[in-house]
């Protein structure tokens, strides 16, 4: 088992097993913040699960402080960001600002933050949590860097 699985697979939303391609090998998991930017612009907290073939994500819970109507009343936030379609991606230490395109329409782009949250459930200790966070961004641009 990977040293950067943070939250066991065996303990991830059933749905990320739909996200994720087949034959894809997890290589980080994290609670996680989801914000989408744009038009409807809202964030949600979840999960992160980084692969050898992109980033799946899945957050359905609305912050206790979010207090926006549209984040409240909308879906979860969920999918699947293959590296491949990653036009931008920028390393903020603790959250990632990913750019890209859909596979199905090429020419629509979203753009969407993941910022790493403290996996408590997991008796993740703050002090642990706050060395693992200034690594999250660089792990995840090394492995786009490799998969560009």
């Amino acid at each position: 088992m990977s040293e950067h699985l943070y939250i066991p697979v065996d303990q991830l939303n059933p749905g990320f097993q739909q996200l994720i391609p087949g034959g894809a090998n997890i290589l980080y998991t994290t609670r996680a913040e989801v914000l989408k930017r744009g038009f409807g612009a809202h964030k949600k907290s979840g999960f992160v699960v980084v692969t050898d073939k992109g980033i799946a994500f899945h957050a359905a819970k609305t912050g206790l402080f979010d207090v926006s109507l549209v984040s409240m009343a909308s879906g979860a936030l969920a999918g699947f960001i293959p590296w491949a379609n990653i036009q931008k991606l920028g390393n903020y230490k603790d959250k990632i600002q990913v750019k890209h395109t859909l596979t199905d329409n090429p020419k629509k782009k979203l753009e969407w933050f993941f910022k790493c949250e403290r996996c408590k459930d997991q008796g993740e200790e703050k002090k642990e949590f706050e060395a693992r966070k200034k690594g999250f961004g660089p792990f995840v641009e090394t492995l786009y860097k490799q998969n560009k």
